[in-house]
């Protein structure tokens, strides 16, 4: 499943386009591999409960999602930089797959 969003503010920029993805455990495995080989990774933060966020600026992608496959914590959120976008992922795990929501950011001025 994939979905997109993008809507318009009459007296502003752009909403950052937003899109849900479903992915099984084989399509998560690529997906942290992707992560791993093509961005830079800015930071990766957990969701450990209704309103716990804890920022852990040395934390592991590795870790990090492992954490969300045991349950551990109910969402891993990664900020990074692909092919001069930001995009920020926020990966949930569901009952029987991963919920993504991917946003991608305007062209940053590094």
């Amino acid at each position: 499943m994939d979905s997109t969003t993008q809507n318009l503010f009459e007296d502003g920029p752009p909403i950052p386009e937003m899109r849900e993805m479903i992915f099984e455990e084989e399509q998560l495995a690529s997906f942290l591999s992707d992560l791993k080989e093509f961005t830079k990774i800015e930071s990766i933060q957990i969701k450990g409960g209704e309103t716990l966020y804890a920022d852990e600026p040395q934390l592991k992608l590795d870790d990090a999602f492992t954490a969300l496959k045991t349950g551990s914590v109910r969402g891993v959120q990664i900020r990074y930089n692909h092919n001069g976008f930001d995009w920020t992922d926020t990966v949930f795990n569901t009952a029987n797959d991963y919920k993504i929501i991917r946003c991608q950011h305007p062209i940053s001025k590094r």
